[in-house]
């Protein structure tokens, strides 16, 4: 059968071609302004106009239309029904027939040609498409029979089509359909466009911008016109009944928000980025977000909230669900990261039923208010999947908050730099770095875009903590003798572990925090408190090991508690901790637990939720009033909402120890707590724990230089004030001096100079060698995989995406040693073929021990030393 008319050929099942190419256009055009110029005469939106009209033409061929229909490749090589070159071939004719220029022209055809795949390395993948020898003369043979069948069954569609998309400036008779070497030829022969600065922003621009306009409108679902539905900011209040202390701190709160509203209104129209610098406990999450938002109603922009760990994402969702009054299926406000659920309903709220749009529309970003990670905004735009890329036509005149910049690796200081560039200048969005220890990444990095302070006079927030001191620093032997006399010797984790009993002894103290670099030595730690405890005569609760129990013996759902939060959470919480009350006899015990990234983000979270209840003052809980220890890796430093009474740190850069002294005594309430930062010795022979932080460039020589000039002045006794002002500017001061890379210079960065795709790519913000794997507990969670086997197997893509995104919950990050083979491991404790799972590795714990939640070791036979420095908690 030959398809010949507009309802006969198919785009895909249901949808004609016709139909996708105007939905294509419509939707490139919603996601573009129309005022923006690529070269004079020309504007983004006239491009990507002609770009999405033209994309899709080489489906015109009977070999892709025998596909479609009858999901037959003809007998011909499925070669033969790939459209993508024909159709970014003829993209470059009908730029060139409008008189677009060069570069325009060229990262239009890699628009096309790309819109299925992902950004290469052009320098190298270039000669693929420009040469007519060798292997590569195979290509455009392929393409001009391709042109030759749709000029044998279906010019005229052809010819409207490209009529259309040129204004009449190109019609099918202008077609080399019978000179296969024509359009390898018009190609430049290397790969050298005018400007390769900014060649990679333009291409992955236009690129992005199609793969989103095809993309929704396969899924069924149009961009909504006009301005993003924001949040209303007024709604952004602190208690105004609080009175001494928290009355005073509370003015200081309302004061910053609005002095950086004030300050980002005034500076506006000449500054595109901004620090907003704030001591933890000043409310700095709602001084940056109520500025942004009022920012964005002045662009008609988005806010982007970006986090730097998913371990923390969820206490920020909460305070901005309860002020904000918004849930993230609504326009006003996405959750998105890789644990996130993104469903998102538009329209006038009627039932309909899932199509998958839903999903899709919260990975546009398409709402007010997006809440993300670090690695959901900067390698999308660094180097982005495919599906990734769909996100960036939503940060148009954005404003995009940057909380906790300090988080990200050093490794990484200069692409941000270089990408904060293409964010103010391509995209025209506004930059807010936010912090209490602002790492310098911009001003340092590079200074040509002079990053503006929103707090113009942090002083008197200072001042506050000389005044009313929430905490202090004091340095243990083993760091004080490291630094006067290079001592190595460090402190023993059983000696650590006394210190922390002994502390418990004291009337006053009632909770303790301990951090740690490394899982191991956080389990380690939790061990010798057990057993120093029962040497004492301490009765000891494990936290870990009562929601273990519990897990497997209540009718609450963890997964769908954690995944709805509100209500389900609450119960759910509430049951966890009757059920931990149930194993308490007296006032002697001892909580205990431990919190790593090798615990799953279920588990952890009904474990974060549980302590800040207990920690609470003002919630009532079956166990208040015992004694509570807790030991952790660094992920309750950046932004987990905890109060502790006691802190001990070991040895790590200072805005680490300054970001874990925010989790005691928050509420500046009664004495001044203490914070001691010890150096802990190695564990069976290994360098000691701290030895991590200088895998990322040595990053203890500028906290010995911060902490000894520290020293000298007010020796191992440290002010809150002194340490999170001057011991943070001597840090950062020696970190930068020792740093001899550039813009220029930097790997990463001059990999976007260079449009290297594949580099910005293989880039991330997650180490290499720690591995996420999906830990099955119970017949529930094994239910939840089947389905997700049972839905991809049925090509059900939309519904695998949502179970997939409940199956992160189950995910547990673990550092594997080299000589581990994980799917070998899998076959060997599993009855889940990882053959039918390539991309997931699979442990089955319901009838071993390999998960251990009571220590914090996760993943048993797997975890190795797993180190939790920068980028991996």
């Amino acid at each position: 059968m030959v398809y010949r008319t507009r309802d006969e050929l198919l785009a895909r099942p249901n949808q004609t071609l016709d139909d996708h190419l105007t939905g294509v256009r419509t939707n490139a055009k919603d996601l573009t302004p129309d005022d923006i110029a690529v070269a004079d005469g020309w504007t983004l939106e006239s491009v990507i106009t002609t770009i999405s009209e033209v994309h899709d033409i080489g489906k015109l061929t009977q070999w892709f239309q025998e596909y479609i229909h009858k999901g037959d490749s003809c007998s011909r090589s499925s070669l033969y029904r790939r459209h993508s070159l024909t159709s970014a071939y003829l993209t470059f004719h009908a730029l060139d027939s409008m008189g677009v220029p060069g570069d325009i022209k060229l990262a239009g055809f890699y628009a096309v040609a790309k819109h299925h795949g992902v950004l290469p390395d052009f320098d190298t993948n270039h000669n693929r498409y420009s040469s007519t020898t060798g292997v590569d003369a195979d290509r455009p043979r392929r393409v001009s029979e391709q042109l030759q069948n749709i000029d044998d069954h279906v010019p005229a569609i052809a010819d409207e089509i490209l009529q259309r998309a040129t204004d009449g400036s190109l019609g099918w008779d202008d077609v080399f359909v019978d000179q296969p070497m024509v359009y390898p030829k018009a190609l430049p022969s290397s790969f050298s466009p005018q400007n390769s600065a900014e060649f990679y922003p333009l291409v992955l621009r236009l690129w992005s911008t199609l793969v989103c306009a095809d993309k929704t409108n396969a899924a069924g679902l149009e961009i909504q016109s006009g301005p993003p539905q924001l949040p209303d900011r007024n709604q952004i209040e602190f208690d105004t009944d609080a009175d001494g202390v928290l009355a005073t701190l509370n003015d200081k709160r309302t004061t910053a928000r609005r002095d950086a509203t004030r300050q980002l209104e005034t500076l506006r129209d000449d500054e595109s980025v901004f620090t907003l610098t704030l001591p933890t406990g000043f409310g700095k999450t709602f001084a940056g977000l109520e500025a942004a938002l009022a920012e964005a109603e002045r662009t008609n922009g988005r806010v982007i909230y970006a986090l730097p760990f998913t371990t923390v994402i969820d206490q920020v969702h909460d305070e901005i669900t309860e002020r904000l009054d918004v849930t993230p299926d609504r326009e006003r406000y996405t959750l998105h990261h890789y644990l996130a659920d993104t469903r998102t309903r538009v329209g006038d709220g009627e039932e309909r039923i899932a199509d998958g749009s839903e999903v899709l529309y919260g990975k546009t970003w398409q709402a007010g208010l997006v809440l993300t990670t670090f690695v959901q905004l900067f390698e999308s735009l660094a180097g982005p999947q495919n599906t990734q890329s769909i996100k960036l036509p939503a940060l148009q005149d954005s404003v995009i908050v940057v909380d906790e910049p300090q988080a990200l690796s050093s490794e990484w200081w200069y692409l941000v730099s270089r990408l904060a560039t293409i964010l103010v200048e391509e995209y025209d969005a506004t930059l807010i770095l936010m912090t209490a220890t602002q790492p310098g990444i911009i001003s340092k990095t590079h200074p040509e875009l002079d990053p503006t302070e929103l707090i113009p006079d942090a002083t008197s927030y200072f001042d506050f903590l000389a005044e009313h001191e929430r905490v202090r620093f004091e340095l243990d032997d083993s760091v004080v003798s490291h630094l006067t006399a290079n001592d190595e010797s460090g402190i023993s984790v059983h000696e650590a572990a006394t210190h922390v009993t002994t502390e418990l002894r004291r009337e006053t103290i009632g909770s303790v925090l301990v951090v740690s670099n490394t899982v191991r030595a956080a389990r380690q730690l939790y061990h010798e408190l057990v057993e120093i405890a029962g040497r004492n005569g301490t009765r000891v609760v494990s936290l870990g090991r009562v929601l273990g129990e519990f897990r497997t013996a209540t009718d609450h759902d963890l997964l769908t508690a954690v995944d709805e939060g509100d209500e389900r959470l609450d119960d759910t919480v509430s049951a966890y901790l009757s059920a931990v009350a149930e194993h308490v006899e007296g006032q002697q015990e001892t909580l205990v637990g431990t919190l790593s990234t090798a615990l799953r983000p279920v588990d952890r979270s009904i474990l974060i939720e549980a302590i800040r209840r207990i920690l609470d003052d003002d919630a009532e809980t079956p166990i208040d009033d015992r004694a509570l220890v807790i030991s952790s890796t660094q992920l309750v430093e950046a932004g987990v909402d905890v109060s502790f009474d006691r802190l001990y740190r070991d040895y790590a850069p200072i805005p680490s120890v300054v970001q874990a002294a925010g989790r005691c005594n928050r509420s500046f309430g009664g004495q001044t707590a203490t914070v001691t930062l010890w150096r802990l010795q190695g564990i069976d022979d290994n360098p000691p724990p701290s030895s991590i932080y200088r895998i990322d460039g040595n990053l203890l020589r500028p906290t010995t230089y911060a902490l000894e000039s520290l020293v000298e002045t007010h020796g191992r006794d440290i002010p809150e004030r002194e340490m999170v002002s001057t011991g943070v500017e001597r840090y950062y001061e020696r970190l930068h001096s020792d740093d001899n890379r550039s813009v220029e210079t930097d790997s990463l960065a001059r990999a976007v100079d260079e449009a290297d795709g594949d580099r910005l790519r293989e880039a991330s913000l997650i180490e290499d060698d720690a591995e996420d794997v999906l830990v099955i507990t119970d017949d529930a969670d094994a239910a939840l995989l089947k389905q997700y086997i049972r839905a991809r197997t049925r090509n059900s893509y939309a519904r695998a995406s949502r179970l997939f995104d409940r199956l992160n919950y189950l995910m547990a990050s673990v550092r594997a040693a080299p000589e581990n083979d994980l799917q070998a491991f899998v076959v060997q404790e599993t009855d889940i073929d990882p053959v039918e799972l390539p991309e997931l590795v699979v442990v089955d714990a319901r009838e071993s021990d390999s998960y251990d939640l009571a220590d914090g070791s996760g993943i048993r036979k797997l975890g190795q030393e797993q180190p939790t420095g920068p980028g991996c908690s």
